[in-house]
C-alpha cells in the first residue's frame, strides 16, 4: 500500500506546513551563517591590517633604538677622548704651575689625587647623562 493514501489531508497539510517551516528555518540559519562568516572575514582582515601596522611600528622602534645605541656609543668614545685631552692639559698645567712656583714635593701624589677627582667628576657626569637619556 501506498503511504500517501493512508495519510489524511489534514496530516498532509500539517506535514507540508512543517516542511515549509523547516525550509524557512534552514534558510534563516544559512543566511545567519553567511552573515557571521562575512563578519568574521572582515574582522580577520582588520586584524591582519592592524598586525601589519604594529609590526611596522615595532621595526621602526627597533631601528630607532639601534640608531640611538650607536649614537650613545659614539658619544661615549668622544667623551672619553675629551676627558683624556682635559686630563693631559690639566697635568701639563699643574706641572708648569708647580715648576714656576717652586713646589717639587709630592708631585706624583698630588697628580694622583687630581686624577681621582677628575675621574670621580667624569663618572658623576656620565651617570647624570645616562639618567637624562634614560628618562627621555
Amino acid at each position: 500500500m501506498d503511504i500517501a493514501q493512508n495519510i489524511s489531508v489534514e496530516d498532509m497539510a500539517s506535514i507540508r506546513l512543517w516542511l515549509l517551516q523547516e525550509s524557512q528555518r534552514l534558510e534563516y540559519a544559512r543566511r545567519s551563517f553567511e552573515r557571521e562568516k562575512s563578519e568574521f572575514d572582515e574582522k580577520k582582515r582588520e586584524f591582519e591590517n592592524e598586525k601589519i601596522i604594529i609590526m611596522e611600528s615595532v621595526k621602526e622602534q627597533a631601528r630607532r633604538t639601534e640608531l640611538e645605541a650607536k649614537t650613545l656609543a659614539t658619544e661615549k668614545i668622544l667623551f672619553k677622548q675629551k676627558l683624556e685631552i682635559l686630563e693631559g692639559g690639566f697635568r701639563s698645567l699643574c706641572k708648569e704651575t708647580l715648576y714656576h712656583i717652586g713646589i717639587f714635593g709630592n708631585y706624583n701624589e698630588y697628580l694622583e689625587q687630581q686624577k681621582r677627582c677628575i675621574l670621580q667628576r667624569s663618572r658623576q657626569s656620565a651617570r647624570t647623562q645616562e639618567a637624562l637619556q634614560g628618562s627621555s
